[in-house]
């Protein structure tokens, strides 16, 4: 895993500056500390900090080709290359190191931009190719790992982080209206868009070419909706689990794949445990797992659920405490590394718990994606609530609704049934008056956060009308209707892995990465989602049971309790920190003066948000509070220009680094 920026100066004579292409490098210190390494010319430069996984001591970057026509700058990991690079040499390409890095840069001399096409991984580079005098950029396909650009002044930038780009002078600094209208609705932001009106993360499953006068971005990937199954399951549920265990182990299996120490981000839910159920047979030493407790409230806790996998697998389990208390600190130092807000309270014991883990491997697995792909949410049932209804009703009566006699084990077990029985009566008591809506509808009333009558009288007269017509809700319909899919649950299942999910996967790299660990995914494996949507919307979301069908793969080797428990995701105890210790903390950032005079907000309807806690609904109203928290403390950060320091824990991670390489002293093309 790496950090990765550049700069090429396409549209401009004044030569590319070897002072800001190094600080730019040197920022991105917590994603590398390992090696640092430049390319520079008076047109072009690219820079690396590299946190060495594979190929520890061949891997330096950046890498060449044989006649050093093309330069490649690689953040991320190709778990296949060993098969690629067999053919590679079959075609004569010669090899100097065994890292996939030098892989992807022979595929492209061999295949241009077809060669992301062939890579299973998770990645973002660019690729300086002097014979075409072009920068070739891609990224995953899933948007696993980040990469941003922007054009100011005759230079193209691009930088795993957005920090990197804003060193430059002639990037401005102003808010995106469109991107804070998606804020303040969702709590995330939509694809295509940064919190900066000038600077835009490219695509997920896209690649990008800049050339003098022209620039190409192309899609490569996209869920293939095309093959779903609509109507009566054309497989028994069993043989689809069965396909999906197979598919799993084996996305386990090339996961392990490492020169450093490797670990499991261990929640204690399904997904992270059927992780550590997959991958501790297939490892050669104990798995080490990691996990969060929360000792002031214990109904948040999931340390009991994740020891107790840890010990059914023997692992070298870790567990670390998190309390309320660290918010001051610990939130300025999250957004700092974010960039922007995306997230939710639960990324700080998040970032806290990669931190705890770096002290003992360099890599964790985690099992991010598999609530968006298979149907993890409860709103997914709620979206198909006649189906929900009538599961609970043949509940109630006694009557188990048909079931293929050959689909393997129960899940949930019928005591476990009854508890979710219970939460989904009163899921659906609470949005009884939505269930007229379409399902679409009441999927993004869900979501919402303020309602769109709101969210006009919220913002600054001036950024309101700097919306110039755009709305979440329109642009979510937009999202919807790219995903070709016929069926309504799919529908929602793509939108949320396109958007919900990127801002997760963000999340995930940047609190990893601020403690210089590498994280990976298994389920957004390509060959897991491609799968995933062709198995029917009914044994995803199979009545009241959620993820149904990975349920049923993971049930050999897991316990009933771990397989049939409740979603938590990253829980923490925000509502109550912020209706007690911590309110006037809290309130004293979103009203006070430094953010009145910002003016992204009509101060007076802030306030009434927030002090009157029923103009929201009562289970958002905690989200408001955190979304408009984060974007002050943002705000000081990036606008104001307090962040222009790096956080202490950045800074002791510099000067651990190696002396500074001149740009003089590499290659020149």
């Amino acid at each position: 895993m790496c950090g990765i920026c550049g700069i090429f100066a396409h549209a401009s004579d004044e030569p590319v500056s070897a002072d800001l292409l190094n600080r730019m490098t040197d920022i991105l210190v917590h994603r590398g500390p390992d090696d640092r390494g430049v390319h520079w010319t008076a047109r072009v430069g690219l820079g690396v900090r590299r946190l060495s996984i594979i190929d520890v001591a061949g891997g330096h970057q950046p890498i060449y080709n044989e006649d050093q026509s093309r330069c490649l700058v690689y953040n991320g990991e190709v778990y296949n290359h060993a098969e690629l690079r067999d053919g590679l040499e079959a075609k004569g390409h010669q090899f100097r190191t065994r890292c996939d890095t030098e892989v992807v840069l022979h595929l492209y001399e061999e295949y241009g931009p077809g060669c992301v096409e062939q890579l299973n991984g998770e990645f973002a580079f660019a690729i300086w190719d002097a014979e075409h005098e072009q920068l070739f950029l891609a990224r995953d396909r899933l948007g696993i790992r980040p990469l941003y650009y922007t054009f100011a002044g005759g230079r193209f930038l691009f930088a795993s982080e957005m920090k990197a780009i804003l060193l430059d002078d002639a990037v401005p600094r102003r808010v995106n209206p469109q991107a804070l209208a998606d804020l303040l609705s969702l709590g995330y932001i939509l694809p295509g868009a940064s919190l900066f009106e000038n600077i835009q993360p490219l695509p997920q499953g896209h690649w990008m070419t800049v050339r003098a006068g022209s620039q190409r971005l192309q899609q490569y990937w996209d869920i293939p909706f095309e093959h779903e199954a609509v109507g009566p399951a054309p497989k028994r549920p069993q043989v689809y689990a069965d396909e999906l265990r197979a598919l799993l182990t084996d996305a386990v299996r090339m996961r392990l794949m490492s020169d450093v120490p490797l670990g499991v981000f261990l929640s204690g839910g399904v997904d992270s445990s059927g992780i550590v159920s997959l991958a501790a047979p297939a490892s050669a030493t104990p798995l080490k797992t990691f996990v969060s407790r929360q000792v002031e409230w214990p109904d948040f806790d999931e340390a009991p659920f994740a020891r107790a996998v840890a010990d059914q697998y023997h692992t070298e389990h870790h567990e670390l405490v998190f309390r309320g208390q660290a918010l001051p600190d610990a939130l300025p130092r999250l957004l700092w590394h974010l960039d922007e807000p995306r997230a939710g309270p639960g990324a700080l014991p998040q970032m806290q718990v990669a931190q705890l883990a770096s002290e003992f491997v360099k890599v964790g697995l985690g099992g991010q994606g598999g609530d968006e792909v298979f149907g993890g949410y409860a709103r997914f049932a709620l979206c198909r609530w006649p189906r929900t209804l009538a599961a609970y009703l043949s509940a109630r009566l006694h009557r188990p609704a048909a079931r293929d006699t050959d689909s393997g084990p129960s899940v949930p077990t019928d005591n476990m049934q009854k508890q979710l029985d219970r939460r989904a009566v009163g899921s659906l008591a609470r949005h009884a008056l939505s269930f007229l809506m379409p399902s679409h509808q009441r999927h993004y009333q869900h979501l919402s956060i303020v309602p769109p009558r709101l969210l006009p009288g919220l913002l600054n007269a001036d950024v309101a009308a700097a919306l110039d017509g755009y709305t979440t809700y329109g642009r979510y319909l937009d999202i919807l209707a790219q995903s070709g899919a016929r069926d309504p649950l799919n529908r929602l299942l793509y939108f949320e892995t396109k958007t919900y999910l990127n801002a997760l996967l963000m999340v995930d790299d940047r609190t990893s990465m601020a403690a210089s660990l590498e994280t990976r995914p298994p389920f957004l494996d390509h060959r897991i989602v491609e799968y995933a949507a062709t198995i029917p919307s009914d044994l995803k979301v199979h009545g009241l049971i959620s993820k149904y069908i990975l349920k049923l793969a993971l049930a050999p080797g897991l316990p009933d309790r771990i397989v049939n428990r409740k979603k938590q995701g990253f829980p923490t105890p925000f509502e109550h920190w912020v209706r007690g210790e911590l309110r006037d903390w809290v309130f004293d950032h979103i009203l006070g003066h430094r953010a009145r005079q910002r003016g992204l907000f009509d101060h007076r309807t802030l306030t009434r948000i927030v002090r009157d806690e029923q103009l929201l609904d009562p289970r958002v109203w905690e989200r408001a509070i955190w979304v408009y928290l984060c974007i002050e403390l943002w705000a000081r950060l990036f606008l104001d220009g307090d962040g222009l320091r790096m956080p202490p824990t950045v800074a002791s991670a510099q000067a651990r680094q190696t002396a500074p390489l001149s740009p003089a002293g590499q290659v020149a093309q």
